[in-house]
């Protein structure tokens, strides 16, 4: 009787199991998609001349938002903005005719609400530059080591002046500030009173890539002290704004 009983109780556990999974019915429709968010970009845009002065009047600079329909145009203090933009990243260009243009190639922006962008400068094509360039190839005594000493020679003070020098290395004459030519680069700090000096050891050039004992090419271009880079996509490099119109000559010096 015992066992039967057990037997029973087994049967009905599985019939209550049963029923309670019955056939699955069908899917419900995907329910509707949610809003689109949208918000407002804005910044302010400073205009400067080729003398690296800043310009009173800051109309005329243009935004666009890449891959959309959006862009703006500054009014004369400089300010812009972009509504009703959706959420993404996106590639924005600053740029106005006769300077160099500035670009943030991945932008994310989250709609509902707005997003303030870092003050920016365009800056025109320099006067200010590099006049002559010298590499020297000397050893420090305090570090028995061989460095090269790069000497550039500019058009004006640049210690009253706040204006800078951008260095460029590549591994061929055709060196430029292109991030496609050029392997290194670089902003010195030493400056004198109508020169500015760096000294390259063989570490930080074969660290950028550039093996001790290979040839490489040197050329300078003056800069705006309000100048900036942004990152080229395709290379990785960085492209440099309100550079000079004439750099110097390219000159080549051995890697020690």
């Amino acid at each position: 009787m015992k066992k039967l009983t057990t037997a029973m109780c087994m049967l009905a556990i599985t019939i209550i199991g049963t029923s309670c999974s019955g056939p699955t019915g069908p899917s419900g429709g995907q329910g509707p998609a949610g809003p689109i968010l949208t918000g407002a970009m804005s910044g302010f845009i400073y205009l400067v001349d080729q003398n690296d002065s800043l310009l009173a009047n800051r109309s005329g600079a243009v935004v666009t938002i890449g891959g959309t329909n959006f862009s703006a145009t500054t009014d004369s203090t400089g300010k812009w903005t972009i509504s009703n933009v959706p959420t993404g990243t996106y590639t924005i260009t600053f740029a106005k005719s006769g300077y160099d243009s500035f670009l943030i190639p991945s932008q994310q922006f989250v709609g509902g609400g707005s997003l303030s962008l870092p003050d920016l400068y365009l800056v025109q094509k320099q006067t200010f530059q590099v006049t002559s360039e010298t590499v020297k190839d000397s050893l420090i005594q305090a570090y028995n080591e061989n460095v090269l000493s790069v000497i550039d020679s500019i058009s004006e003070p640049e210690y009253t002046t706040g204006k800078r020098v951008a260095i460029f290395i590549g591994t061929t004459p055709s060196v430029s500030s292109n991030p496609a030519t050029y392997e290194y680069s670089l902003v010195p700090q030493e400056v004198g009173v109508k020169w500015i000096s760096r000294l390259f050891s063989r570490q930080e050039l074969v660290s950028a890539g550039l093996p001790s004992g290979s040839t490489i090419y040197f050329i300078s271009y003056g800069e705006s002290e309000y100048a900036s880079t942004y990152r080229d996509t395709a290379t990785g490099r960085s492209v440099y704004c309100g550079l000079s119109y004439t750099p110097s000559k390219v000159v080549s010096a051995i890697v020690p």
